[in-house]
């Protein structure tokens, strides 16, 4: 899933994303949960989210499976990022909301499915589960990495599968950096008893 590429190239990652500005899209998440609620922030990245969520008064359990990544994370937020992979990880703790931010975009097609379902397993009932990923159909590999790009039919199909979420929003976003023009599908899910 590409976390080679992150343990190798980590404090260049780092510098690239950790000012980049997604307020709108993390304030449209945030609306959803309880103050001061529990976030899940599953393929954290540089952190930048985990800080903001933690400067607002949320609990945020980060991790990521870059190590470098975690690392980088943890001296950023000053809270322990977990170095696991989205299948790997286990927490006897539910949380209100999950956020993998343009996280879940680097799992295989074949395994996004079963990915989400394991993720969704540490939501409240009634939590909420937000993802990203590049607007489009295609699998692709750049610069190293694999991306699953997606888009509204791809993910209400995807989630007609789910014993536990059911789509809640979906909208469309530009890239937050400005030289780059790539639209970005986004989702809030919300985490159900098992039908």
């Amino acid at each position: 899933m590409g976390d080679s590429y992150y343990d190798q190239n980590a404090d260049e990652f780092f510098d690239r994303t950790v000012e980049i500005d997604v307020s709108e899209i993390r304030n449209v998440f945030l609306e959803f949960l309880p103050e001061g609620g529990s976030i899940l922030d599953a393929g954290c990245g540089s952190g930048r989210d985990t800080k903001v969520f933690l400067d607002t008064g949320f609990q945020v359990q980060p991790f990521d499976g870059s190590i470098k990544m975690a690392q980088l994370a943890s001296k950023f937020t000053g809270v322990e990022a977990i170095h696991s992979t989205f299948l790997d990880y286990e927490s006897v703790t539910q949380f209100d909301g999950l956020w993998a931010c343009a996280s879940l975009l680097h799992v295989p097609r074949v395994e996004l499915m079963r990915t989400i379902q394991h993720l969704a397993k540490f939501l409240k009932i009634g939590g909420y589960f937000y993802a990203s990923f590049k607007l489009g159909r295609t699998e692709r590999y750049t610069d190293d990495r694999y991306f699953n790009d997606m888009d509204e039919d791809m993910f209400d199909e995807l989630l007609s599968g789910s014993e536990l979420l059911e789509p809640e929003k979906i909208w469309i976003t530009i890239d937050a950096r400005l030289k780059e023009q790539e639209r970005w599908f986004n989702t809030i899910s919300r985490r159900i008893e098992i039908k």
